[in-house]
């Protein structure tokens, strides 16, 4: 009897290690976006105008950035739900082994990768940039190392920029007038020399927008 007790006892207890080994969903999300780095875009029409979808992934998050033929863009921040991407207004991206396929505005997209690699490297960005932001000039200076400190109605937003094969991984650390947690994505307007500008994607930030290099 004894003995049984103590088998059982063991049971329970790999039962219980089991349990606490499962991975937790920040670990899944974390797990789901380093299996999906990269850049995936399309041009499609929307209402008889044309269209451009871009979806950056990197290990922090993935941003979607939609651009009309009058270059105006949008972007939208993602949320790993059930190995899916979704997005305000019931927009969603589901992986589809080349690409992801999007629900945009009731229709449905595919948006394929890209592999093309770019050349400039963090250090090539360091500089000083300005940027409008609620008709309002703020100040950016980005070192060599990609962080960046940026000046906007009395609060310093602190944040870094790092480097992926196809785009820039965007993220603001902090904010000393408030929470500042957006990821965003940044391209370059010359991928194999110094850029004059960057366009910034940061979802519900001041500082998205066109970063021009003073």
């Amino acid at each position: 009897m004894k003995k049984l007790l103590f088998l059982s006892a063991i049971a329970l207890s790999l039962s219980g290690c089991n349990l606490d080994n499962d991975p937790t969903e920040e670990e899944l999300t974390h797990e789901y976006l380093s299996d999906h780095v990269g850049l995936y875009e399309t041009a499609y029409e929307l209402e008889g105008h044309a269209m451009l979808a871009r979806l950056a992934v990197s290990d922090l998050g993935a941003t979607l950035v939609l651009t009309n033929d009058m270059e105006v863009s949008i972007s939208l921040s993602a949320e790993v739900v059930d190995q899916n991407l979704e997005f305000a207004s019931q927009q969603s991206c589901t992986d589809v082994g080349s690409g992801f396929s999007c629900t945009l505005t009731s229709q449905t997209i595919n948006l394929a990768r890209i592999d093309t690699r770019h050349y400039t490297a963090v250090n090539q960005l360091a500089g000083d940039y300005r940027v409008i932001a609620e008709e309002q000039v703020v100040d950016i200076n980005l070192d060599s190392q990609g962080t960046f400190v940026a000046q906007f109605q009395g609060c310093n937003i602190t944040g870094t920029i790092s480097t992926e094969n196809t785009f820039f991984s965007v993220t603001p650390a902090a904010n000393s007038c408030g929470s500042e947690h957006a990821v965003g994505v940044a391209f370059s307007n010359n991928y194999e020399f110094d850029p004059t500008s960057l366009e910034v994607y940061l979802p519900g930030s001041v500082l998205s927008g066109e970063w021009v290099k003073m």
